[in-house]
This record gives C-alpha cells, sequence and structure tokens, in this order.
C-alpha cells in the first residue's frame, strides 16, 4: 500500500515533477518514461478535463495566443490539437496514454494533481475513478488539488482512494492559518502538499501531530531540502532529477 511504503520511508522520498522537466518536456509521455528510466519512485503529473470530457495532462488551465487565453475546460481536444499545431507545440497527451506505464510500474506510486477551479467537479472524478478502477491501480495513485472543494467531493464519491490537499503560498500565509487546519481537520486528507518556500515549522508540527503525511513543493536545490529535512519533511517534488538518480545525464 501508498501509505505504508511512504510512512515507513525513512530516507527522502522524491516524486518526478512533471516528469523530468529539465531533459524532457514537462507533463510528456517521454518526460515520465525518462523519470522512471532515471530511477523515480514517484511521479507526478498535472490532469484537466476538456471541454468533449478528454483527461489530458497539461499543467496550465489555459493556452495563450496570440495574447488570448484559451481556457481548456472550454476547448475540445481536437480543438487543442489545432491550437497547438498552430503555435509549433506538441499536443498534451491523454491520460489514458499513460495508463500502460502505470500499470507497467507497479512499484512506482503516481501523484495525480487535478486541476479545476469549479465547485462542481463530478465529471473529472468520474472520469478518474473510472480509469483507476478499470485498470486496478488505485493502489497506486494518489488524488491531489489546490480545489478543497473537489477533494471533498472525490472522498464522498470516490472513498477508496488517498488524496492530498495542496497548500499554495497564499494559504500559508500568516493569517490564513486557522483557516488552513479547520479545512484540513473537516477533509481529513493522508496528504498534504505545501509549498516548500513558505511552510513554517510551525505548521509542519501541527502537521505531524495530527498524523498527517507532508508531501512539499517544488523542491529543486539542496539547501531547502536539508532545511525541510530538518523539520521533519521527507517527501519531496522536484524537478530535479540529480537528487533520485545516479546516472549520468546528457543535458
Amino acid at each position: 500500500m501508498i501509505i505504508n511504503i511512504l510512512k515507513q520511508n525513512r530516507r527522502p522520498f522524491y516524486f518526478a515533477h512533471r516528469g523530468a522537466p529539465w531533459v524532457e518536456q514537462e507533463n510528456s509521455i517521454i518526460s515520465f518514461c525518462r523519470a522512471i528510466e532515471l530511477g523515480c519512485k514517484g511521479l507526478e503529473m498535472d490532469v484537466q478535463i476538456t471541454k468533449d470530457k478528454k483527461l489530458i495532462i497539461y499543467h496550465d488551465m489555459y493556452i495563450e495566443k496570440e495574447n488570448k487565453a484559451f481556457y481548456i475546460n472550454e476547448l475540445t481536444y481536437s480543438q487543442i490539437r489545432k491550437i497547438m499545431k498552430n503555435l509549433n507545440e506538441n499536443t498534451p497527451p491523454l491520460f489514458s496514454e499513460l495508463l500502460p506505464i502505470i500499470k507497467k510500474n507497479k512499484n512506482i506510486i503516481f501523484n495525480i494533481e487535478i486541476k479545476s477551479n469549479k465547485l462542481n467537479n463530478f465529471l473529472v472524478i468520474r472520469k478518474i475513478k473510472e480509469y483507476i478502477n478499470e485498470n486496478n491501480i488505485v493502489n497506486q495513485c494518489i488524488i491531489s488539488s489546490f480545489n478543497y472543494v473537489l477533494l471533498l467531493q472525490m472522498k464522498f464519491f470516490f472513498r477508496n482512494v488517498l488524496i492530498g490537499l495542496i497548500v499554495g503560498q497564499e494559504r500559508l500565509r500568516n493569517h490564513k492559518m486557522i483557516i488552513n487546519k479547520i479545512m484540513i481537520k473537516i477533509l481529513r486528507p493522508t496528504f498534504v502538499n505545501p509549498n516548500g518556500e513558505f511552510i513554517s515549522r510551525q505548521f509542519i508540527n501541527w502537521l505531524i501531530r495530527n498524523k498527517i503525511l507532508i508531501m512539499a513543493y517544488t523542491i529543486n536545490n539542496k539547501t531547502l531540502k536539508n532545511k525541510l529535512k530538518k523539520m521533519g519533511v521527507t517527501i519531496f517534488f522536484t524537478d530535479n532529477h540529480s537528487f533520485y538518480s545516479n546516472k549520468s545525464v546528457n543535458e
């Protein structure tokens, strides 16, 4: 089980953030494969739903073209493909393209970050649930999001999945800490994923006392990593493949 692996792990555990973005295009199939080749034990990717109900792997909520924002959830996948072709960029892969890789690499944990600003997230939750259940990969997957409401809905509709609440810089400001704690108490996530540059020792200690695992992002240098380790954090999202790889990479 994921939870046992991460709880019992005494050494730092690294999630390859969007694959291996320092050597391949982020959130691409080749980037995920390269991170696995380099030796990662965890993989993170960004997932969102299109207008025609396709799950795609893409970070930004919109595509910018000619100073205009085209929002992913307002576009069909074919429209996205056309826009990307005009921009001379690669089309974001479908989440279904990643499924064979997940099933093949049963020893790797996959953190699926759902991008959404909506209050009603039933469609994306249903699609994620279908993919995970039909492919029998629930024991390899964590669902995370900044969207608190989405995670509440996820817990209601998909009880056997582990969830992680992402807490960004703005939410880590002192005057919002009480709100964070109330939200966490209600949600009861297995993980809290804070911005590693802004999390305080006090909040880390509170999470540890409440038996919540901390997965800090995005930790790319040793100074910040060592600072967080001293405060009790051992799980990191990183772009820096050298943290989890002993292999030589031609960059």
